[in-house]
């Protein structure tokens, strides 16, 4: 996937039966964006988090730690089996480029 969005951009995680899942985003983009996550095998499926911003908020040199937003925090831990589409909207509109990444941690489900 391309790190780099204008408008928006998503990505699908495959979740296999077992297993939960829970993401947090990085950045030092200061314009920020709002994500969701949502059934990524059905349009008409469940959204699992709704309008979560992920804005740096901290120093902005190289040195300083990009800032994190634990995404699925309002919703726990997102069970499978199934597709996970986590989606990106910029705040920033199509003539600004952001760096975001996406770490997901799975684990067996409790």
């Amino acid at each position: 996937p391309n790190p780099f969005f204008s408008a928006h951009a998503s990505h699908i995680f495959d979740v296999a039966a077992g297993e939960e899942m829970e993401i947090t985003v990085y950045t030092r983009g200061t314009t920020g964006a709002i994500f969701s996550i949502v059934d990524g095998a059905s349009k008409k499926g469940t959204t699992y988090v709704d309008n979560v911003d992920v804005t740096h908020a901290g120093p902005t040199d190289e040195l300083s730690p990009p800032s994190s937003v634990l995404i699925t925090e309002s919703s726990g831990r997102i069970a499978g089996p199934g597709k996970i589409k986590v989606r990106a909207d910029s705040k920033g509109g199509r003539f600004s480029a952001e760096n975001f990444l996406l770490v997901a941690k799975v684990y067996k489900q409790q």
